[in-house]
């Protein structure tokens, strides 16, 4: 069977979660931030991560609510916050167009799923106090954040557990599943 968004997975993720959990430490699971940094923020402090502690966000870090861009940049930036692909997030791959609006149907469709909160958010941390964006930035980090997310894996597997955003068929046995 076919994953929802590919079968992708990553060994790497997958051994250091599992190596978390069998040294005793926390592994945490949050779905959808959907563009809330503050309430993300808020919700791994209180979590008072060690080093050795692992939150994985299950897709749909982007779209809707008002800070995409900095949703994406904490899970990026925090060596032991993971995160697979969302819907969201695939269809950011495929709509979001660096060079201005697009009349494509993946465009068309993630805009009106959320990404024009998040294509705001982008431009908003692009553009200055006077209002003069920066352009060519912008869209080099567009390029490089749905790179970074056409890389992100549909799912995790660990000795007890199967993490993934969407996917799954309940209908047929997980050992034929991914």
């Amino acid at each position: 069977m076919q994953l929802l968004y590919g079968n992708m997975r990553n060994k790497e993720m997958e051994q250091d979660l599992q190596k978390s959990l069998d040294d005793g430490a926390s592994v945490w699971v949050i779905g959808d931030v959907h563009g809330f940094s503050v309430t993300f923020e808020n919700l791994v402090d209180m979590l008072e991560l060690s080093e050795k502690d692992r939150v994985v966000v299950l897709g749909d870090l982007i779209d809707r609510g008002p800070d995409s861009y900095n949703v994406v940049k904490i899970v990026q930036s925090d060596s032991r916050i993971y995160s697979t692909k969302g819907n969201h997030e695939q269809m950011m791959v495929e709509g979001f167009i660096p060079k201005g609006i697009s009349h494509k149907l993946e465009a068309n469709l993630w805009l009106r799923n959320g990404g024009i909160e998040t294509a705001a958010s982008y431009i908003r941390a692009f553009t200055n106090h006077s209002g003069k964006e920066d352009s060519a930035a912008l869209e080099q980090e567009i390029i490089n954040d749905k790179k970074w997310m056409n890389s992100l894996p549909s799912h995790i597997v660990l000795d007890k557990w199967r993490l993934v955003h969407a996917g799954y068929d309940p209908r047929t046995e997980l050992r034929e599943q991914g």
